[in-house]
């Protein structure tokens, strides 16, 4: 796959000749294409190389005996692939709803719902984690019933309240907090979790 490299370089190079020939706006577009055919496959090639790499160290520490967690956000399709060396997957659930999720997030959460529904339907431990946001995901009834469709056994929930810790950091570094009235008041907090329980979901 290096090989693709040294062609890359040699089509972003190739724009020299397209600007002695006066073609300006093709040179800019096929610049443009070139810059971000080159940035995907450097995404691809860290993104692959690394889960062969952790998938041959998560292999060795299970052959010896060594119980293994992680911690992610479930966004990687790939999850799956190396589901059957994780003991245990520590996962952020922001949003049930694809719209929402991709309203405050940026993205879909298409993937995390597979990984988290592939995990739970194969019996493996999980430990799921919502941050509680107030307006955003602070009714508990959309995570109650997607969950309650799907076999929970094997699931650990947690409710994280929202704060605005990082926030003078924001202000410090010159840019503008976006999220505004999002901490959740305890009281609030405490519903949520107490409806949620209600259920018989276990929570941490």
């Amino acid at each position: 796959s290096f090989f693709f490299l040294p062609n890359i370089y040699r089509l972003l190079n190739f724009h020299y000749f397209l600007s002695l020939s006066g073609c300006y706006v093709i040179n800019l577009f096929y610049v443009l294409i070139c810059k971000i055919l080159y940035a995907l496959f450097r995404c691809f090639l860290l993104i692959f190389s690394h889960l062969a790499i952790l998938l041959q160290l998560l292999a060795k520490v299970k052959d010896s005996g060594i119980s293994t967690c992680i911690e992610s956000n479930a966004s990687l399709p790939s999850i799956k692939d190396i589901a059957e060396y994780i003991d245990y997957l520590i996962v952020d659930f922001k949003h049930y709803d694809e719209e929402i999720h991709k309203k405050w997030v940026g993205v879909s959460n298409k993937s995390v719902k597979e990984n988290i529904e592939y995990f739970l339907s194969n019996g493996r431990q999980i430990h799921i984690r919502i941050p509680v946001v107030n307006g955003v995901n602070d009714n508990p009834f959309g995570f109650i019933d997607y969950f309650k469709k799907l076999e929970t056994s094997s699931a650990i929930f947690e409710f994280l309240a929202y704060h605005e810790y990082g926030k003078d950091k924001w202000k410090q570094c010159g840019l503008t907090y976006a999220m505004q009235n999002a901490d959740i008041s305890t009281d609030c907090y405490k519903q949520t979790i107490n409806k949620f329980y209600t259920f018989t979901f276990f929570i941490n």
